[in-house]
């Protein structure tokens, strides 16, 4: 099924889209990617292409975004070929339709780079004015995994790394999570004459998009050799999370009560369900405990923060090195429903869990972080 399908939205495709196998099951992304596009018209029953109303609408953002070709200025049209038997034949420009929804836009290298950049903005979650066309809670609702695929294992050859590969397919996007880089989201599409891909990584800021103007051309092996390639030369930096003010100030509570336990203060930054899982006189004897067999401590400025509300430090100690893990209730105010206290790990223990770029990152010292509120 191709985007010219029936070369009009006139077409009806409802009896298709209807079918809960087709839109649910994921198996063709074309025609899953237009289910949720088509809403029946509240006066005449019949299919109304919102994707294709809205595409309309975004030309204000995206100033060559369209989807009739013959809106382009020939000298901006790019003309896309397939090499067949060793010649090159041009293929003719193709019309929108009634599945114009799962893709067939015409866009520019530098519009579609402003629409990846826009969707990479919303992260980390946080209040502020929105500037896009839809909330930044919606552009990371499309970016979240909703249609799980089978995880693959993968290696480039004999003495190359294994690649773990697990996702699937959220709204009209493919999410999946990687070893080198965490959280990625991309996607591909070929028509007769074109083939584009893009890729970009949330907890980097940075993306990858290619062109090509040969029938289907696969850009998917040039980004994923592009992205280490960034990686090995340091052209990726993952972005520092920041903590909201509530995490701050529980870090610093937290940091009070070990180096001298004070049931008045811990009563004030416990959960409802702090003492309850642990009893606060057992938690009181364990820091105790700790602070007998490490000695004096202090908390270092390093923060590694893992979310707003989630976060770890390690204490030096007169003996050795105490590491400590916080989460925050998501009450109002925010409260500690998560303590753990115990002995740092040596320098240089491997994790047993699958190692991320973005885990890597060094902690800056606290002053580094801009507390503020999320949305």
């Amino acid at each position: 099924m191709q985007p010219w399908y029936g070369e009009g939205p006139e077409v009806d495709i409802l009896p298709l889209i209807r079918n809960d196998r087709v839109c649910s099951s994921g198996r063709n992304q074309n025609k899953t990617a237009t289910c949720p596009s088509y809403l029946p018209d509240s006066g005449t029953g019949s299919p109304t292409v919102t994707l294709k109303q809205d595409g309309e609408k975004l030309t204000g953002h995206y100033s060559s975004a369209t989807l009739d070709p013959r809106k382009v200025p020939p000298d901006r049209l790019a003309h896309g070929y397939r090499l067949e038997d060793g010649v090159w034949k041009e293929e003719p420009q193709l019309l929108d339709g009634a599945f114009a929804c799962m893709g067939g836009m015409l866009t520019s290298i530098r519009d579609l780079s402003r629409y990846v950049a826009f969707l990479m903005s919303a992260w980390p979650p946080r209040d502020g004015p929105e500037t896009g066309p839809i909330r930044r809670a919606s552009a990371r609702e499309m970016q979240q995994l909703w249609r799980s695929a089978l995880a693959t294992v993968t290696r480039a050859g004999p003495d190359a790394p294994l690649h773990l590969n697990a996702g699937g397919y959220g709204f009209g996007l493919w999410i999946r999570q990687t070893c080198e880089f965490g959280y990625v989201v991309a996607h591909g599409g070929g028509l007769p004459g074109f083939g584009s891909f893009m890729e970009w990584l949330p907890e980097y800021g940075v993306g990858v998009i290619a062109f090509g103007n040969l029938t289907y051309t696969d850009w998917s092996r040039v980004v994923e050799e592009a992205l280490p390639a960034l990686a090995n030369t340091g052209g990726l930096q993952a972005r520092v999370p920041r903590p909201a003010r509530s995490l701050v100030e529980a870090r610093e509570a937290v940091s009070r009560l070990i180096i001298s336990w004070d049931d008045q203060l811990a009563d004030s930054i416990a959960a409802v369900n702090l003492f309850l899982d642990e009893s606060k006189e057992r938690r009181r004897r364990q820091i105790e405990d700790l602070r007998e067999q490490f000695g004096a401590c202090r908390p270092e400025d390093a923060f590694d923060v893992e979310n707003a509300l989630r976060g770890a430090w390690n204490m030096t100690c007169a003996k050795g090195t105490l590491r400590v893990s916080i989460s925050m209730a998501p009450t109002m105010p925010p409260k500690v429903q998560y303590l753990d206290v115990r002995p740092a790990p040596p320098q240089g223990t491997r994790s047993s869990t699958c190692p991320k770029y973005a885990r890597r990152r060094k902690s800056g010292k606290q002053e580094r972080f801009s507390p503020d509120r999320f949305d």
